[in-house]
């Protein structure tokens, strides 16, 4: 793999001892975990990991990163760590185990370029996940973390909040990393969950309905919608604003996630059986 492509990647590479102590510490009970790993790099977090950890995987798309590190852990002789050369996105967790594992721990230095699709990915193997504990760029750690009213809150905090209970656990300085990158990064916990309160009748309409309410986020829930779902009628989408009891011109961030759920299951229950809803 070229430089150029580690570039694009966006790989930084943690060289602070004691900030990947502190990283480590914030697995509960590890001696008894199976941790995967995204992005291993150099070995930074791999090797304190597995003399804590009952096993880990870790996954590194780089062939000369994949190499050098199987080779390390190889020559040191350690046995509870596997090292895989892959695409984390294009595996599902069965894959990567060979079992049917459903308290698996998520760790990784996550590059900017995948932060979003990694999200979507571990949504899509929630039940195989207990929680992550993963770094992201500061700016897009607090678009996780958003609620209600933050100018940060989108589609992708209201999506994560549905699936998941997110932490900020601290943040971490660019010149904890090599190269050092331009900003400093945040250490979340993505706890999801197991029996969530509140379920919406249909996932993928609940989905595109937030998608739909932050479509063009500078106007109201109902230009938003409207202008989203152009097949229906603007007359059409107040009414199921207001059955839902939400004002039309509210903006799409001050929405609670039982809001959403809630015109989601209203949507629903009108479209359901149309299949031109769903784009």
């Amino acid at each position: 793999m070229s430089n150029s492509y580690r570039k694009l990647l966006g790989q930084h590479f943690l060289k602070d001892k004691n900030l990947i102590n502190k990283i480590i510490s914030q697995i509960k009970e590890p001696q008894k975990r199976m941790i995967l790993e995204i992005g291993a790099g150099h070995g930074e977090l791999t090797l304190p990991l597995s003399s804590r950890c009952k096993e880990v995987i870790a996954i590194e798309i780089d062939r000369i990163l994949f190499q050098r590190l199987r080779e390390k852990v190889k020559a040191l002789g350690i046995e509870n760590v596997e090292i895989l050369e892959g695409d984390i996105l294009r595996l599902s967790l069965n894959e990567i185990t060979g079992t049917s594992y459903e308290d698996i721990i998520i760790v990784g230095n996550i590059p900017y370029s995948i932060s979003s699709p990694i999200i979507d990915w571990m949504i899509r193997e929630r039940d195989h996940i207990e929680y992550a504990i993963l770094m992201f760029q500061k700016e897009f750690s607090k678009r996780l973390c958003a609620l209600p009213g933050n100018r940060y809150c989108g589609v992708l905090s209201v999506i994560l909040r549905y699936y998941a209970d997110v932490k900020e656990l601290f943040e971490i300085s660019k010149e904890s990393f090599f190269p050092k990158p331009k900003v400093d990064s945040m250490l979340l916990k993505i706890q999801f969950k197991s029996h969530p309160k509140r379920l919406a009748k249909d996932e993928k309409i609940f989905r595109e309905v937030v998608k739909a309410s932050f479509s063009n986020r500078r106007k109201t829930i109902l230009n938003s919608l409207s202008y989203y779902f152009r097949h229906i009628k603007r007359d059409e989408i107040k009414s199921l604003l207001h059955c839902s009891h939400i004002d039309p011109k509210r903006r799409a961030e001050s929405l609670t996630l039982d809001e959403f759920i809630t015109l989601s299951d209203i949507f629903s229950e009108r479209y359901h059986e149309k299949e031109t809803f769903l784009k």
